[in-house]
């Protein structure tokens, strides 16, 4: 094991004990980390009544297995696991619970890795920040400490949750118009994720008199989520193949950088905005109103990723479902940020007024900078929580997907020992789940590419383009580890595993798998 000591960077190298430079071959261990064992996966239906009680214990394999999952890995040829955990399978019990078997279990399961020669690096994993929100990664509570039910957000249409959209009879189709293929990630701008993410990062300048327990409702939730990656960095702070931490799984922004009311153009219409992703096209202004419970009519983009056309519109909150618990004021609201105004006519749901249009946009009374005024001190916290128990961990950075995709660079003043370990994907791929080897476009320029030589040329620039994030930090940069690559597993709705299925091992059958990745 000792070969496995003291990895740290240097310019834009791993290096080891011996100054060697070590390049890192990995894998995500692994997707079902996410969600509870046994059957906390999105196939089991649940109203998530049990969030406090859940075990995670088992994820990513039982104890019992593992040897033998390892020993397969090293045979393939990695050498190093981004080990996934959520800060919900940490302390889903209630504020300062920590789940101490769950803990242990995760700390051996670490033993063992290191066991088979594997460096390890920890993520806390989100997406749309919860479960209950459509993703995974915050405990159930967190919502009811800012004061949200999430028991009401489908009816509100507040998030786009599987477990509620999904039709689960046994002769129901895979694929299904009420939750389509990537439906989740329509979740970044519906109001329960926008709601927390906005909060989490901006609550101290936007909602300043908005406090849990006499604290800043955003440090509030740092301090939860930072205390339960404290409890991991005590369980092996020991074992010097754990390289470090992520600092977070592509972290939304929520609103910030928005403004609050949509763009309208010369004769007064809306215009869409945003990365053209199908489905319901929001602004910060519709999502608080709908948070509020207003029934509103929205713009729905289709499924052809044009920038610029709605195909249809569509009720979003006709029932007029509120999301805050009862007795509890939004808010932004409260900060003055907006105004619900009643209307006069019989069964109207009130609307929204924008009263500080660029509350979202501004931060101490000027121009928001998202790299230094929101991931900057975000960093340095995470990087002074973990090596409070470890001097020499690295920092796995991550920024927001979109700002890491749009060129957004990192902060000029990083934590020392810093990693660029933003994520790559091909977005078009990944949200239609067709490739074709002849025609590719992408889906945030539009650029269009014939022929895999064009298009493993396109994916070097975009790969070049993530190295370069992080190149103006320090003299020769930072080493960049992408931490997330690949295709969809479900590519061409499965073809390949329907085939596989029914007897056909020609190795055609994984042919356009195979020319994707």
């Amino acid at each position: 094991m000792q070969h496995l000591l003291n990895l740290h960077t240097q310019a834009n190298f791993f290096v080891d004990a011996a100054g060697r430079q070590v390049i890192l071959r990995g894998l995500n261990l692994g997707g079902d980390s996410k969600v509870p064992f046994p059957n906390g996966g999105t196939q089991h239906p649940t109203e998530f009544a049990d969030h406090r009680t859940v075990s995670f214990i088992g994820r990513p394999f039982p104890l019992n297995e593992a040897d033998q999952h390892f020993e397969r890995m090293r045979a393939w040829g990695f050498n190093c696991l981004r080990m996934l955990t959520t800060w919900e399978a940490v302390e889903h019990a209630g504020p300062g619970q920590y789940d101490t078997d769950y803990l242990d279990y995760f700390g051996e399961i670490c033993r063992k890795a290191g066991a088979h020669g594997f460096y390890v690096f920890i993520d806390f994993h989100q997406d749309v920040w919860s479960r209950m929100s459509g993703g995974d990664g915050a405990p159930g509570w967190t919502f009811e400490a800012v004061g949200l039910d999430f028991s009401r957000f489908d009816a509100a249409d507040a998030a786009h949750v599987m477990q509620h959209r999904y039709d689960y009879r046994p002769n129901a189709p895979a694929v299904q118009d009420a939750y389509p293929p990537m439906g989740w990630a329509q979740n970044y701008r519906m109001p329960a994720n926008a709601i927390m993410w906005t909060l989490f990062w901006g609550s101290r300048h936007l909602t300043p008199d908005f406090l849990i327990y006499g604290v800043p409702a955003g440090d509030y939730l740092q301090n939860h989520l930072l205390g339960a990656m404290e409890q991991l960095a005590q369980r092996i702070a020991h074992m010097p193949h754990v390289i470090g931490f992520d600092s977070l799984n592509e972290p939304s922004l929520g609103w910030l950088g928005q403004p609050l009311s949509p763009e309208r153009g010369p004769d007064g219409q809306r215009k869409l905005g945003g990365p053209p992703m199908p489905g319901v096209v929001w602004s910060a202004l519709d999502a608080l109103a709908v948070a509020s419970g207003a029934s509103i009519e929205l713009p729905v983009r289709g499924a052809s990723f044009n920038p610029s056309a709605a195909t249809t519109t569509q009720t979003v909150n006709p029932r007029g479902v509120r999301i805050w618990r009862e007795g509890v004021a939004c808010p932004f609201a409260q900060a003055g940020i907006y105004a619900m105004d009643d209307s006069d006519t019989p069964g109207a749901t009130p609307t929204a007024r924008a009263l500080i249009e660029n509350a979202f946009m501004e931060f101490e009374g000027r121009p928001l900078e998202t790299a230094n005024d929101i991931f900057g001190p975000f960093y340095h916290r995470v990087a002074r929580t973990i090596r409070a128990h470890a001097p020499h961990w690295l920092l796995m950075a991550e920024m927001d997907p979109l700002g890491a995709m749009t060129g957004r660079t990192f902060p000029a003043e990083m934590p020392l020992q810093s990693v660029n370990a933003s994520h790559w994907y091909d977005v078009t791929l990944l949200m239609s789940k067709q490739f074709s080897p002849a025609l590719s476009v992408d889906l945030l320029t539009g650029e269009v590419s014939k022929g895999m030589l064009e298009i493993g040329a396109r994916y070097q620039r975009q790969l070049a383009s993530v190295h370069a994030l992080a190149s103006h930090v320090a003299p020769g940069g930072l080493p960049t580890l992408i931490g997330e690559f690949g295709i969809p597993y479900d590519l061409e709705e499965g073809a390949a595993y329907s085939a596989w299925q029914r007897g056909e091992r020609d190795e055609s059958v994984w042919q356009t798998n195979s020319a994707a990745l």
